[in-house]
């Protein structure tokens, strides 16, 4: 699970340098940004799947911390 979230992290930070050398109007701008999305979209599902399950068995009031702030942390990334 570790191997894979790293290979994630670098997927989408190769992405990102994608991005930075290109403009919104560039052919491969809008399939880049289709291609981040996805593969965060991926890597939170999995965390959340696979991740974040065995984890609440063993410390519950930490991961309800992390959750309660979750919604503002993702209302931050959308605007």
């Amino acid at each position: 699970l570790v191997e894979e979230a790293l290979q994630e992290h670098a997927d989408v930070r190769e992405c990102i340098d994608v991005l930075r050398e290109l403009q919104p109007e560039d052919a491969e701008f809008d399939a880049t940004v289709l291609r981040m999305m996805q593969l965060v979209e991926s890597h939170v599902a999995a965390e959340e799947d696979e991740l974040f399950p065995p984890l609440e068995e063993r410390m519950p009031s930490t991961l309800e911390r992390l959750a309660a702030g979750r919604p503002q942390l993702r209302d931050a990334v959308r605007d």
